[in-house]
């Protein structure tokens, strides 16, 4: 889902019941935010405003402020999926990854096997610029490229061939 998607289908009642948090008959509850005796947290259909200290803003702000998580982790939790340029999700492309990982052939058997290490490490360089730095998928990526690349040295050397990498 997109964050417009998002922010039309979840609803900030349905986040708040997430939280354990309920609002009174007028709508409001104690802020999450700050500390207070008396409910100052305004709670709309798709947004709320705290009169006490002046946070506010819709569902993904909710899920920011209250979990602490930059907005990339808070999307991800509401439904969220990333698409890259290419048109493919994070999601597509992992499982590209794995099926491509799991379809690796022992040396043994493939005398191709540094063409197809070069491959893989185009392929997790392509990966790479697709994902936000400091991800999940982005360090799977950043790992499996080194790995590739001493891969790619190791046959190199038994090829009798220049290392270029």
């Amino acid at each position: 889902m997109t964050k417009d998607e998002i922010k039309q289908s979840v609803k900030m009642s349905e986040i708040l019941s997430r939280y354990g948090l309920k609002q009174n008959r007028a709508g409001f509850i104690c802020c999450p935010f700050h500390k207070e005796k008396s409910a100052s947290c305004k709670i709309y259909d798709d947004s709320f405003y705290c009169f006490g200290c002046g946070i506010g803003g819709d569902v993904f702000d909710f899920v920011m402020q209250y979990e602490s998580v930059p907005f990339s982790t808070a999307f991800i939790e509401l439904g969220g999926t990333y698409v890259s340029k290419k048109g493919k999700s994070r999601n597509q492309i992992r499982h590209e990854v794995r099926d491509i990982k799991s379809k690796k052939c022992n040396p043994a058997q493939d005398p191709n096997e540094l063409e197809q290490v070069e491959k893989n490490i185009l392929m997790y360089e392509t990966a790479l610029k697709t994902f936000p730095p400091g991800s999940e998928e982005w360090y799977m990526c950043q790992f499996n490229l080194e790995k590739e690349k001493s891969r790619h040295e190791l046959l190199s050397v038994k090829s009798g061939g220049e290392e270029n990498s």
